[in-house]
């Protein structure tokens, strides 16, 4: 199986599939890159995909996170992976936590080594704030991060050495309680509802997402639970590279609302308004996803790409 060695050591697995010029895509919290094959499999014959499992899911899953913010660590990782597989031009594409790491890598990094960037279903902030009540899960974002924040100081207090089967059967249930809750509201078809429901029991549970490394779910949570994540003064600059949203219209962990108000910070951004579909457009609606997928695609191997000079590189 394919991996790439990060700057720290770790080696990030990832899937590589197709040919002809390359897309990278990332994943969302709780996802693995495989998620995408089915998706990207009918356009394969003419674009190679990148899908890398990030750091600490899927066969990355015993990866650990070494930042303080996981969105910076992915966002390195990100960069690292572009680097070891010297890819020209690929474009970007980033859904949920994949978008907010994407949002996170261009304020780092920059976009000058992507043709084109496709933001599926995130906004360009998703801190709730005063004058902006679009952030994650919208009205209901500051009940949200005070469950988030009991849930990693009950779960904090065990030492990191602390096997997962030894955490208390009452804090593991309202882990994948939780967990399982954040799987139903990110999709609207019932029978995806009822399989995100099955997240509650255990056994199931630890053969699909793995708990040999379950503090990486607990530092992705504080991320979101702790800082502020608002890319909207970086966003902007994405010095004429095609910038395309898809955008769920019943999401109900980001408001449209939000997401439509990336047409204030983008020049020529384009938003795809997925009607119907909740934060998982892909699974809610597949075929519009892999439709578009490849006209955004068609788009920006159609444009011709200006020659930037070597940015200079963050390193942390």
């Amino acid at each position: 199986m394919p991996h790439v060695t990060l700057r720290d050591g770790a080696r990030m697995h990832y899937w590589d599939i197709g040919r002809g010029p390359a897309c990278v895509l990332l994943h969302g919290f709780g996802m693995h890159g495989w998620m995408w094959l089915p998706l990207v499999a009918p356009l394969a014959l003419r674009n190679r995909f990148i899908l890398p499992d990030l750091r600490g899911f899927g066969r990355s899953h015993l990866l650990p996170i070494r930042k303080y913010n996981a969105l910076e660590q992915h966002a390195d990782d990100l960069e690292d992976l572009l680097t070891a597989l010297d890819l020209k031009q690929p474009a970007l594409a980033g859904m949920s936590m994949g978008a907010c790491t994407s949002l996170e890598y261009q304020r780092r990094y920059g976009f000058d080594r992507v043709s084109g960037y496709l933001n599926i279903d995130n906004p360009p902030c998703v801190t709730g704030k005063p004058g902006w009540p679009w952030g994650l899960f919208g009205e209901r974002h500051l009940v949200f991060r005070n469950e988030l924040r009991e849930l990693i100081a009950d779960m904090g207090e065990h030492a990191p050495y602390t096997r997962f089967e030894e955490l208390p059967k009452t804090l593991r249930g309202r882990m994948w309680q939780h967990l399982a809750q954040f799987g139903m509201d990110a999709v609207e078809n019932r029978g995806l509802q009822r399989l995100f429901s099955l997240g509650r029991f255990e056994p199931l549970i630890k053969r699909l997402a793995g708990t040999g490394q379950w503090r990486v779910y607990l530092d992705i949570m504080r991320t979101y639970a702790e800082l502020d994540h608002d890319w909207r003064d970086s966003v902007g600059r994405t010095q004429g590279k095609i910038f395309r949203v898809f955008a769920g219209t019943h999401s109900r962990l980001y408001p449209i609302e939000g997401q439509m108000a990336f047409a204030r910070y983008v020049p020529d951004v384009e938003i795809v308004r997925f009607e119907g579909a909740g934060h998982c457009v892909q699974f809610d609606s597949p075929a519009l996803f892999t439709r578009e997928l490849g006209r955004f695609l068609d788009d920006v191997h159609r444009r011709p790409q200006r020659v930037a000079a070597e940015p200079q590189r963050l390193r942390a």
